[in-house]
This record gives C-alpha cells, structure tokens and sequence, in this order.
C-alpha cells in the first residue's frame, strides 16, 4: 500500500483534515484525522502504518488554498488532482458528481441515469453519503427530487452553507 500524507487545518471556521497520496488527493473531512482513519474505506485502501502528517506536501498545500478561495467565493472550478478509492460502481456516481458544477444541482435520479443505472437512486444516495472527498467531489450539490435537502456526511447546516455559497436553491 502507498503512503498517505495528511494535514489537518482550519478553513472557513471549522477543523478539516487533508490527505493525499502521490497521485492526488484521496479524502477532505471536517473531522480530526483519528475519526477518518476509523472509516471502514480507509482501512480498506490504505494503511494507517503509512499515514504521515506533511504540513508542506505540495498537493495538500494547494487543496488547503483552493479550498480557502472556493470558501472566500473566489474560486468555482477545482484544478487538483484526485486519486478516487472505491469500488467501480462509487467511482461511477463520484465522476458524475465532478460533472454538477458550481452553482447547479442535480437529484439523485438525475445521478443514476447519468451512469446509466436509472433504478439506482438508493445506491446512488449511499454512494454519494460515502463520498471521502467533500467540497471538490461536490456532493453537496445533490438534492432530493424536489429540491430538498438530503442527508449530507458533514451535517445538513454545512449542506445549506455550501448550497448557500453557491447561490442553489433548495427546499428545507
């Protein structure tokens, strides 16, 4: 297994931890780096004996500026490499994901027929809830059928705050 180097920092008010392999970017969470290690996907891809914290490595130093320009409503389109740990069918719905940009929406269904899976939409939510990179694999942008706010990994008032960023309407 390779290496995964993390950092931890604070980016719009709330704790986030960082990391990447030399590929790119494998998870952003707003948790302490113990609570992303304990995921049933980390363990799966990655060894927690190659976990090093690299407050300077080159790609977590550009997701962490990225991610303060998207937050200072400056940056729309992420340009950082990512390296996607999954299984076929969650590197499915998360690449449909990176095609909802910035300020648009879509419904889980809509996810599923892109993938071509249009009775998927349940297995869709699970994938999308299993997302480990938030923000820049844009699973916040993903509504109910009627514009309403679904679950999101980060808590739903962190949903509505990126919704809001955005300017994408939703029903509460």
């Amino acid at each position: 297994m390779r290496p995964v180097f993390y950092t931890t920092c604070h980016l719009n008010g709330s704790p986030y931890s960082l990391g990447a392999t030399s590929d790119g970017i494998v998870f952003i969470e707003n948790t302490p780096i113990d609570d992303v290690t304990k995921r049933h996907w980390f363990d799966k891809f990655f060894d927690t004996n190659q976990l090093y914290q690299d407050d300077n490595h080159q790609l977590l130093v550009r997701c962490r500026q990225q991610l303060q320009q998207y937050f200072d409503g400056k940056l729309t389109t992420f340009d950082i490499p990512l390296d996607l740990k999954g299984t076929p069918f969650q590197k499915d719905v998360w690449n449909s994901l990176l095609a909802v940009q910035y300020g648009q929406s879509k419904s889980y269904k809509a996810i599923a027929e892109s993938i071509g899976k249009p009775t998927a939409s349940q297995a869709v939510g699970a994938a999308v809830g299993q997302n480990p990179i938030m923000i820049i694999v844009p699973c916040h942008r993903i509504l109910g059928a009627t514009r309403k706010l679904t679950g999101f990994r980060g808590g739903l008032p962190m949903k509505e705050q990126l919704l809001q960023l955005e300017h994408i309407p939703y029903k509460e």
